[in-house]
């Protein structure tokens, strides 16, 4: 088989490992006691900064637009009044993992610039479904509740993503 084929093959399998986490695994941070888990843990993120750092920018963006959407479709969370904006905003972390991950050798302040990325694509979507679209129901508060609710969620992924990054890497022989 040729390599270029293989490698492929090979992104795609992972990358819709990447997507299955990130439909599974907010639904299994709801059986913890907690409310609003997801808005305060941020799980659906994960998979995709994962799948960006690890795949590249193409299968994170991947992830990150498909998850919320199939989320949503099968159990109805994230809200359809704000799938659309999560759908932009964790392909953007996707994205941003995979073009951070080349260019910034530290995963920890490549993973703070994701952080800003995806939340500036938030923020965008929030104004562009208020003001240009005029969505009912949200409003700028929300965005900037969100932030400060996914604070939590925030340091879970300093805490978690950099030394996934490396030992996975690691074992994929990228070091």
């Amino acid at each position: 088989m040729n390599q270029n084929i293989r490698s492929t093959s090979k992104t795609v399998v992972y990358t819709g490992l990447f997507l299955a986490l990130g439909i599974l695994l907010p639904q299994m941070f709801h059986f913890l006691p907690v409310p609003d888990v997801g808005k305060v843990l941020l799980p659906m993120h994960i998979p995709a900064i994962l799948a960006g750092y690890l795949l590249g920018s193409r299968s994170g963006m991947i992830v990150g637009f498909l998850s919320p959407v199939i989320s949503c479709m099968l159990f109805q969370m994230p809200p359809v009044l704000t799938m659309p904006i999560m759908a932009v905003e964790i392909m953007c972390y996707g994205a941003a993992a995979g073009i951070v991950g080349k260019k910034i050798k530290s995963v920890y302040l490549g993973l703070i610039v994701t952080m800003i990325c995806g939340r500036i694509a938030s923020g965008l979507m929030y104004v562009i479904m208020i003001n240009l679209l005029g969505i009912a129901g949200l409003n700028m508060q929300m965005f900037f509740l969100s932030i400060s609710a996914g604070v939590p969620g925030m340091i879970l992924q300093l805490a978690l993503i950099p030394p996934m990054v490396k030992l996975l890497r690691k074992v994929n022989g990228e070091y």
